[in-house]
């Protein structure tokens, strides 16, 4: 009497309350002809003295497995299995309001559907990252581990307050839903004993008996909380989501393990397919360094036959830094391309030709203590720029370019031209004790004048060996390149599942900017000659009319001359210039194509864009497209930046002109402005090329897995709106005819993961195939478009099929651009089937449901025209103000120049007679 009563209460909730329950199981087998007619359990006077155990122990006497009575059969097994599935929700809720259970990681027997890895699979981290429920995706998140090299070492607690809130608010959501349930399912039996009642059919006659009972059943199942405040399904909903993640993973791993092992990444770059991922750059020119080497050899020749004797100056190429000593580049002891690059602690390589004064004897104070090094740089310096070292093919380029400057310094053929030109200007004449050879032991062959310079033909003709070797180098960096570079998909990639697999398309840039950035970085000179460089100083504001091929005469203006500072230098000087306007008006190039048109409009854009990398876009048929478009955005770039150095020197001499000549100097801002509008251009475009698009695949598929993960989320919510659906009393099937969409959308779920890689395959192998096919149409659809001139053409050319014979190189070079364009426009709308795929292919199963992945519209669709104008924005702001910063430097030494010009000493202080 005074205890509690526990045990009773249990007793009187386990068999009070299911009185109705009873009823209705008793009515749905009479109407199966189980129970018979007046049975005493369907007098309604009888409800209450029976209960559920009962009413089925009754009905099973009666049940005759026949298959004349499958339907009583089927009946009988529906309502008992949904009385043993409300039995079991009950013993759930108990062990939820006793228990706080971990969830267990489902068993996949299979294999299809597990993640062998999920410690850094993207999917599983957003997943566990949006829902926070412990142990169910097992990602680095949930494992409260670094997710990588940028997060913090010590990750916020899993599940972490927001979803602690958020776990609430479904518990409170499916509740309230679940409320809901119920009074509709109060409602349907109010319903169905009014229609008994009119109709004398049980239950009324729209009544399924066979899949009523089970949507009921259903419905509140999937209702009732279970764990986390999450219901039975919102965890078939998650569960799909964890299946489908580990089905697409696995099939990307697969892919990348038949492509490895069947092929071979190799193949992918010129072997069994015949496509290459790195594009060949053209060979640039070679003639500027040739010029630059001509007079180093000059200028060493000058000295030697002057000064060895004298001062004991002998030219030597150096290695130079402070504090020296500095490191001789030839010789036995020549240091290697990598031991150069540590020797400048992997900056670019300066070699300095000059005298170190070792010879002018051991032991006592250095000679030019002022000098970088040590080492006076009588014959001037070239800077061999050092870029990525990451890969074997920039390596070969850069060491080419170092071993090129010692082949050219070593050339006999440059000696040769350098003892000629001292022989015309100098005396007195170089000689074999100097420099090995005299001014008899040089012939240019036929028709040689030896008081004169080399002829053209020889420039030429030396442009050509010099191309040919740097062209050699280039080639065999490019097969480095091809050959010894890593294409396969790292481990750490493959770690990601299958929501990293558009990362790996954006390493595409890396690869072709590091070797178009090495491949084009030829070498400058750092330092003219010293003679050079002290005329060009000593003109610089003093003589602002000079000719440009006259800059580096030893005179100034009012025939002054330059003071230098050894006794003869100014002879060093005339031939030097001489030798500097020899180069300048011959022009000499190694290419046809590369010397001008004398079309002004053609040869503004070659300068500007960069022809050759348009042209080798055709030219480049085994590359592939996405390969081709970032080396083009590449050289636009570089050429952007060419565009703009150029602008802030004309900023600068506006600036500096418009001071003391108003005309000049708005002509040379408005040519600044000129530059500053096309840098704007080429570096708008060359960003969209290099860096937007290589990004495009794992932008698309990136939004992809966002939506995906979006519509996990609608479906979380969504899911008890789909039970309610179950709660139907008519309709066939298990769905009914409500119900069925929520089913697609599951599986949706379930699907789009291994659709998505489906759809990111398929736009990189479309987009190949139409670029690849379009290369060999278009000279067919551009073919007598413009027209061409063929008086001096050679008849045995097919002219029909090549577009150098149309009417001008401008058309050439608009064909190009529009072809550009046209790749591009392909490779976008390629790139859209990563979601188009996923959003239209369940059409193919007569489903039209729309989800939040199908209307979150292209996610790239705007990117590119924000990049585009954004970059047009920022990059026209930063060049005009550099501009404005160049015009503003040389206002300050015009300004100063025009008042020293127009400064009048006054007339009370000068001298009777003076001017």
């Amino acid at each position: 009497m005074l205890l509690p009563g526990v045990v009773p209460r249990l007793r009187t909730f386990a068999t009070s309350g299911f009185s109705w329950l009873a009823t209705l199981m008793a009515i749905t087998y009479y109407s199966f002809r189980l129970l018979p007619a007046h049975h005493p359990y369907l007098n309604p006077a009888n409800k209450g003295r029976f209960g559920v155990r009962h009413v089925v122990t009754e009905a099973y006497r009666h049940l005759v497995f026949k298959k004349e009575n499958i339907d009583q059969v089927i009946i009988f097994s529906a309502l008992s299995l949904g009385f043993l599935l409300l039995v079991m929700q009950f013993f759930y809720i108990l062990l939820m309001f006793l228990f706080r259970p971990a969830m267990a990681q489902a068993i996949d027997y299979f294999g299809l559907f597990a993640t062998a890895n999920p410690d850094y699979d993207i999917a599983f981290m957003l997943l566990d990252s949006v829902f926070g429920i412990p142990d169910l995706y097992g990602s680095c998140v949930a494992q409260g581990i670094p997710c990588g090299p940028t997060s913090p070492q010590t990750p916020p607690p899993f599940p972490s307050p927001f979803h602690d809130g958020l776990h609430v608010l479904f518990f409170f959501y499916s509740l309230a839903l679940l409320v809901v349930g119920v009074l509709i399912l109060l409602y349907y039996v109010l319903i169905m004993v009014g229609e008994t009642a009119q109709s004398g059919t049980p239950f009324g006659r729209r009544f399924d008996h066979i899949w009523a009972p089970i949507r009921l059943v259903v419905a509140i199942g999937l209702l009732v909380p279970i764990n986390y405040g999450l219901g039975s399904g919102q965890y078939i909903t998650l569960f799909a989501a964890k299946l489908g993640s580990g089905f697409a993973t696995n099939g990307w791993l697969l892919y990348n393990r038949s492509l490895e092992d069947a092929i071979g990444w190799s193949a992918l770059n010129g072997g069994g397919s015949g496509e290459y991922l790195i594009a060949r750059p053209s060979t640039p020119t070679v003639s500027d360094v040739m010029q630059f080497m001509t007079l180093v050899r000059t200028c060493k020749v000058a000295y030697e036959t002057l000064y060895k004797d004298k001062r004991g100056i002998e030219i030597k190429p150096f290695l130079v830094k402070n504090p020296p000593p500095p490191t001789e580049v030839t010789g036995p002891n020549a240091p290697p391309w990598q031991d150069a690059v540590d020797f400048y602690n992997k900056g670019d390589i300066v070699i300095r030709f000059g005298h170190d004064g070792n010879d002018a004897g051991g032991g006592g104070p250095p000679m030019y203590p002022g000098a970088r090094g040590g080492v006076e740089p009588y014959c001037g310096e070239v800077t061999i720029h050092t870029k990525d070292q990451s890969f074997v093919g920039t390596q070969t380029a850069q060491a080419g370019y170092y071993a090129w400057i010692m082949e050219m310094w070593l050339d006999d053929a440059y000696d040769d031209y350098a003892i000629r030109a001292n022989c015309v200007q100098l005396t007195p004449k170089p000689y074999a004790a100097a420099v090995g050879k005299d001014c008899d032991g040089v012939d240019f062959g036929a028709g040689d004048d030896p008081t004169k310079l080399p002829p053209n033909a020889w420039k030429t003709e030396r442009a050509a060996t010099e191309w040919d070797r740097v062209n050699t180098f280039i080639d065999q960096a490019y097969l480095d390149m091809v050959a010894q570079t890593d294409f396969a998909v790292s481990q750490d990639i493959l770690d990601r599942g299958w929501g990293g697999a558009g990362i790996w398309y954006n390493k595409i840039a890396q690869w072709n900017g590091a070797f178009f950035a090495s491949v084009k970085a030829v070498p400058t000179a750092s330092l003219m000659p010293r003679v050079m460089e002290k005329i060009q100083n000593a003109r610089r504001g003093a003589d602002q009319n000079t000719n440009a091929e006259d800059r580096f005469e030893p005179y100034l203006n009012e025939s002054r001359s330059v003071d230098f500072d050894i006794d003869g230098e100014e002879k060093i000087a005339t031939v030097l210039s001489d030798v500097y306007k020899d180069w300048r008006t011959s022009k000499p190039t190694e290419r046809v194509e590369q010397q001008t048109q004398g079309n002004v409009i053609f040869d503004t854009l070659h300068f500007m864009f960069g022809l050759d990398g348009l042209y080798q876009m055709r030219d480049n048929d085994p590359v592939h497209p996405l390969a081709q478009l970032v080396a083009i955005g590449k050289s636009i770039i570089d050429g952007a930046i060419h565009n703009l150095i150029i602008s802030l020197a004309f900023a600068a001499g506006g600036g500096m002109t418009e001071m003391m000549e108003k005309h000049v100097g708005a002509a040379l801002n408005a040519m600044s402005g000129i530059f500053v509008s096309l840098t704007t251009i080429g570096l708008s475009i060359g960003f969209v090329l290099y860096y937007v698009l290589p990004f495009m695949p794992f932008i698309y598929f990136y939004f992809a897995v966002g939506a995906w993960v979006k519509t996990i989320f609608e479906a979380m919510v969504g899911v008890p709106l789909w039970a309610l659906a179950h709660l139907r009393v008519d309709g066939t099937g298990l769905p009914g005819d409500t119900a069925m969409n929520g089913y697609f959308l599951i599986f949706e779920i379930f699907v789009r993961p291994i659709l998505t890689v489906f759809g990111l395959l398929a736009a990189m192998a479309i987009f190949s195939a139409m670029a690849r096919t379009m290369h060999g149409l278009f000279p067919l659809v551009t073919q007598n478009l413009t027209g061409f001139d063929c008086r001096n053409c050679d008849p045995g050319i097919n002219i029909a099929g090549s577009l150098e014979f149309k009417r001008s190189v401008v058309d050439e070079f608009f064909f190009t651009l529009v072809y550009t364009i046209l790749v591009w426009i392909m490779a976008t709308s390629s790139f859209k089937l990563i979601d188009q795929i996923p959003n239209g292919i369940l059409r193919w199963m007569g489903a039209g449901v729309p989800s939040f992945g199908d209307n979150a519209g292209d996610p790239a669709d705007g990117l590119i025209q924000y990049a585009a104008f954004g970059g047009a924005s920022v990059s026209q702001q930063v060049v005009g103000a550099l501009q404005t910063g160049a015009r503003t430097a040389g206002n300050v030494p015009g300004a100063l120049g025009n008042l020293v010009g127009n400064f009048k000493i006054p007339e009370q202080f000068t001298i009777k007679g003076s001017k």
